[in-house]
C-alpha cells in the first residue's frame, strides 16, 4: 500500500496488484507464441495444438484476470467519511462509512502462514468498523501483501485517526 495523499484533512492509501497478473499474461503470451511457432514450423495436428493451449493459456489467462485488483482507502475529515473503493474483474465495489464508526486498521497473517508471525513476509490489512450496518472487518485487498507495506500503512492510518480524534476533542466546548 502506498500513501498517495497525506494531510490533516485527507489520507489516501492505494494498492494496485500488477506483478502477478503481468507474470500470468507473459506466461500466456510465451505459450501462445510457442504454439504459433509449432504451427508455422511443423505440421502439428489440431488436437495437439488445442491440448497445448489448454495446458497453458486456458488457466493462465483466467488467473491473470482474477489476480488483478486495485484498492483505495480515503479518510476525509472534511466530509467526515471513510471510503473504501475496490476494483477487480467483477467491477467497482464502494463502501462508505461515517468516520466516527471507523476504529482502526488491523493486521492479520495470511491464511496458511506457518512459523513465527514476526518472520511472515505477507500480511493482510483490514479496516475495522465498530458500529453500524457494516460492523466488522473489511479487507483492503483480496490477498495478502508485503508485511512492511501493510504495517506502515496501518501505523499511518492509526496516527491519522488519533490526530483527527484529538482535533475533534480540542474543538469541543469545555463545560
Amino acid at each position: 500500500m502506498k500513501i498517495t495523499h497525506d494531510t490533516s484533512d485527507l489520507l489516501v492509501l492505494r494498492f494496485t496488484r500488477w506483478k502477478e497478473p503481468l507474470f500470468y499474461a507473459v506466461f500466456s503470451l510465451v505459450f501462445l507464441g510457442a504454439a504459433a511457432a509449432l504451427v508455422y514450423v511443423v505440421d502439428v495436428p489440431i488436437w495437439m495444438l488445442i491440448a497445448w493451449l489448454g495446458a497453458s493459456a486456458a488457466w493462465s489467462v483466467p488467473m491473470a484476470l482474477l489476480r488483478v485488483e486495485k484498492s483505495m482507502l480515503v479518510l476525509n475529515a472534511t466530509t467526515r467519511q471513510a471510503e473504501l473503493r475496490h476494483r477487480d474483474i467483477w467491477g467497482l465495489h464502494r463502501h462508505v462509512w461515517p468516520l466516527d464508526e471507523v476504529q482502526s486498521t488491523r493486521i492479520t497473517r495470511a491464511y496458511g502462514s506457518k512459523g513465527p508471525a514476526t518472520t511472515d513476509p505477507k500480511r493482510e490489512i483490514t479496516l475495522y468498523v465498530r458500529e453500524g450496518m457494516d460492523e466488522g472487518r473489511h479487507k483492503l485487498a483480496k490477498r495478502a501483501m508485503n508485511a512492511r507495506d501493510a504495517l506502515a500503512a496501518s501505523a499511518r492510518v492509526s496516527d491519522w485517526m488519533r490526530d483527527w480524534r484529538a482535533s475533534l476533542d480540542s474543538q469541543q466546548p469545555k463545560p
